[in-house]
């Protein structure tokens, strides 16, 4: 026990940065044993950042963080959270390496919720809530993170798909698909994300669903529409397919692209660059559907290595972040993201972009944890196929029948 102490005050000298958070435990009525008051009341937080997020981006996102971190000290005195930033890539080493030493991070926030791995691996655990605790969520949001009944994780923001647009330069954004088709053959620079993921979008508008509800099969037509219309796609000079959500991003902000479809993460650098000139709208539809992009979240998860008195105090500061003050207030102060707490009544007529965030939420699907992780293990064989049909070395035809094996390979349900 002394050793493992002596052990995590090492790591907590050499590593991340430790905020000072004012005292958790006396507002719990607890009180810490003596020797132990440095030490007692310290948790690690391990913060997860996508690879190729933008630098405003990246910092917006941080200095949320260290700002709810600073408001929970206020009503909470004597915690301490040592808190590190880690990148996407560099995730499952940074983990691995401290779960060797028996110094897991107490608490995540994860920037997806494909946490089956990280259960299996033995970095995360399970978190209890009491009813009273439930209410703080909305509950398809907490069924989104459970598996077997166990609650895996919680959600702290939602992030939607939208599509972002240069209004100077393309006053009306496209409607449908034919549109998007349409506008680029009028030279108006379009960007697509090449990936799976970056497209399920454009499936959807075909009448298309990667997991279609028990007792229902999936779409063949569907597929194959949305194969052809890749291809016609990509035979127009303007439409631009790229690898990364980050190359749109970009891409637009400095006047490559016109129009592209973008996350809400990415709308602090957008709004820098173009100002005014930003657009927001839904995505286009397809001749069967309204596009039903998938909903992404920002996720908190609970360290398996943690004590059991750590891992009250990182529940606490979870659930704090979760409370109806501190959720309205990150979403206004943020604008980009739409609160999980279902008791917020956001003043939507007078914040028109959370209005539109609000209205992508309804219209996306939710995949539950098991369906995150087949959605994971879909995208690299699939991807191989689309890139065939993309650049015209297959016909959408060879490929139809062959990207539909994959993905029966993959089923249960969409939750809606």
């Amino acid at each position: 026990m002394v050793l493992a102490i002596l052990t995590r005050v090492m790591w907590f000298l050499r590593g991340g940065i430790a905020l000072l958070l004012p005292g958790l435990l006396s507002a719990c009525g607890a009180s810490v044993p003596s020797g132990m008051d440095g030490f007692g009341q310290t948790i690690s937080l391990l913060v997860e950042e996508e690879n190729l997020a933008a630098p405003l981006n990246r910092i917006a996102s941080r200095k949320m963080m260290k700002e709810q971190i600073n408001e929970f000290g206020r009503y909470h005195p004597g915690t301490q959270v040592q808190l590190e930033v880690v990148r996407s890539d560099g995730l499952g080493q940074a983990l691995q390496y401290r779960a060797s030493r028996g110094l897991g991070p107490d608490l995540l926030l994860l920037v997806g919720n494909d946490l089956l791995p990280l259960k299996s691996k033995g970095y995360i655990k399970p978190v209890r809530l009491s009813e009273q605790e439930r209410l703080n969520f909305r509950p398809e949001g907490l069924l989104q993170l459970q598996n077997h009944g166990e609650q895996l994780g919680l959600p702290l923001f939602l992030y939607p798909r939208l599509a972002c647009y240069n209004k100077q330069l393309m006053p009306e954004p496209p409607k449908n698909q034919a549109d998007l088709i349409r506008l680029g053959q009028q030279g108006h620079a379009i960007g697509l994300e090449s990936s799976l993921p970056g497209l399920q979008w454009l499936y959807s508008g075909f009448g298309g669903n990667l997991f279609p509800p028990q007792g229902e099969s999936l779409n063949s037509g569907a597929l194959l529409d949305f194969l052809s219309w890749l291809r016609l796609a990509n035979l127009q000079p303007d439409i631009t397919f790229v690898t990364n959500g980050a190359e749109l991003s970009q891409g637009l902000g400095d006047g490559n692209f016109q129009w592209v479809s973008c996350s809400t993460r990415w709308l602090p650098s957008l709004r820098k660059a173009l100002g005014s000139r930003l657009g927001l709208s839904l995505l286009p539809g397809g001749p069967k559907e309204a596009a039903q992009p998938i909903l992404h979240l920002r996720t908190w998860a609970f360290g398996a290595q943690s004590s059991s008195h750590q891992h009250q105090l990182a529940r606490q500061l979870v659930l704090f972040n979760s409370n109806v003050v501190q959720q309205r207030n990150m979403a206004l102060k943020l604008g980009t993201v739409l609160p999980v707490n279902p008791a917020i009544a956001l003043p939507l007529k007078a914040y028109p972009t959370l209005g539109l965030i609000d209205e992508a939420v309804r219209s996306s699907r939710r995949l539950n944890l098991a369906q995150e992780r087949q959605f994971q293990a879909l995208e690299a064989p699939a991807q191989t196929l689309i890139d065939q049909v993309i650049s015209g070395g297959r016909p959408p035809e060879w490929a139809a029948p062959k990207l539909e094996a994959l993905i029966k390979a993959a089923q249960p349900g969409v939750q809606r």
